[in-house]
């Protein structure tokens, strides 16, 4: 029903979205660790990824470049390991995390670092969108909640990153399967976007839209039921037919029934 529902408003979903694929064709054209100014290099490659980094009171991104301004060649240091995925994704992901907390305490005593999760996943599926889907707790926790999926993501543990790489995969098989979408999808990559080859971005817009845009159709039926006022009515409208009252016995086994309609149930499944 979600995905019924996802196709339905694609093109609502596609104009707040769309921008992700615009951000990693940007990360993807800019990138170069090599760069001989890094910090330049760096801040024109994330220069499209919008609320991916930084929203609200959380600025990834912003202290991301304050320290690079300062120390570019640890920060450079930092992305190679982050980046060479002959390593383990928990290991470079915790490491990149503390070391740049040391290093933004030596830089900026007063600042947080906001290098969580989050955004360390950001900047993995910026450089390998083929491997990585986009990634927040509180999605996946919503999510997950949604569909009563079995593992319940809780906030800072990185384990979650594992169990939404997993549901991911397999929500990019179901989404793989459904052809209509699949052309909606392909007829919305413009030169300006990254085409999402592996489905990994469409995956987790998916994921996102249903926390935050959208609804399944039987939700929102329910909802429209309840939210329906009453109709009100004269006292004047109201007729009174008499009834009578059939004091007939009668007996219904309702054990039998029951008996009956179990078996035709065991049939049906």
């Amino acid at each position: 029903s979600y995905i019924r529902e996802y196709k339905n408003q694609f093109d609502f979903v596609n104009q707040q979205e769309i921008y992700k694929w615009k951000a990693v064709k940007q990360f993807q054209d800019n990138w170069d660790i090599n760069a001989s100014d890094f910090y330049s290099m760096l801040d024109n490659s994330l220069k499209l990824v919008a609320n991916l980094l930084d929203s609200g009171q959380y600025f990834p991104k912003r202290m991301l470049l304050k320290n690079t301004e300062e120390t570019p060649e640890k920060i450079r240091t930092l992305f190679k390991y982050l980046f060479d995925e002959d390593y383990d994704i928990f290991e470079r992901s915790e490491l990149f995390r503390s070391d740049f907390k040391k290093l933004n305490e030596e830089n900026f005593t007063d600042l947080k670092d906001y290098q969580d999760h989050r955004a360390v996943i950001v900047y993995l599926a910026l450089r390998y969108p083929e491997r990585y889907f986009f990634y927040k707790q509180r999605m996946f926790k919503s999510f997950a909640e949604k569909i009563d999926y079995s593992y319940k993501p809780v906030a800072g543990r990185i384990e979650n990153i594992g169990q939404f790489q997993t549901l991911c995969n397999l929500l990019k098989h179901e989404l793989s399967n459904d052809q209509e979408l699949l052309k909606l999808h392909k007829n919305r990559i413009s030169d300006d976007c990254y085409y999402d080859e592996n489905l990994n971005i469409l995956t987790q817009d998916f994921v996102y839209a249903v926390v935050r845009h959208l609804e399944s159709k039987e939700i929102i039926e329910q909802k429209t039921i309840k939210q329906t006022e009453p109709t009100k009515i004269q006292s004047t409208e109201i007729t009174l037919t008499e009834t009578e009252i059939d004091f007939t016995p009668r007996t219904i086994n309702y054990i039998q029934n029951n008996i009956e309609n179990k078996r035709i149930g065991d049939l049906g499944e």
